[in-house]
């Protein structure tokens, strides 16, 4: 792979992750304001570019055949006491996939408060290559970060659960 190759997959990456964020605050935003979503994420209303985000990059790994493992390192680029988020789950489910890939993104809380169970949802499409979405979410719903990259692998699925673990690992 050429340099040049890897600045524009950079690129590409990180106009994929800007796409997801805005569109995850899009989603929240438009959320009727009783509902679970709009009451747990309060503290985006006021998101735009100021808003204080900790840039993150690392691989994920999703396979399964009726059992899934989820495993994604996220290295933070911005925290000095803080080398990276590890996110995990696994359990039983409707799934026949198996992809790896890089992934970029953003963490719109500190991500040293980030520490135990959490929901997520990765949706993910590919045939040897593709793309997926990464998002993380609190117990309650509030959003934590949204991370994107190119896929490869084989799989179409959208994997919604409340059974993720985050453990911050420090420098």
């Amino acid at each position: 792979m050429s340099d040049n190759t890897l600045i524009t997959k950079n690129n590409d990456l990180s106009i994929l992750a800007q796409t997801v964020l805005s569109k995850q605050i899009e989603i929240i935003r438009n959320s009727p304001q009783d509902s679970e979503v709009a009451i747990s994420n309060t503290h985006l209303a006021s998101f735009d570019a100021s808003t204080s985000v900790w840039a993150a990059g690392g691989t994920l790994e999703a396979a399964g055949l009726a059992y899934y493992g989820v495993s994604c390192t996220l290295a933070l680029t911005n925290i000095t006491n803080i080398a990276a988020v590890e996110f995990e789950a696994h359990g039983w489910g409707a799934v026949a996939a198996a992809i790896e890939c890089e992934i970029v993104g953003t963490f719109v809380v500190d991500p040293s408060t980030v520490s135990g169970k959490c929901r997520w949802v990765i949706v993910a499409g590919a045939l040897e290559e593709g793309a997926v979405s990464l998002t993380l979410m609190t117990e309650s719903g509030s959003l934590i970060g949204t991370f994107a990259g190119m896929a490869e692998g084989i799989g179409a699925f959208t994997w919604s659960e409340d059974n993720g673990d985050l453990k911050v690992k420090k420098a």
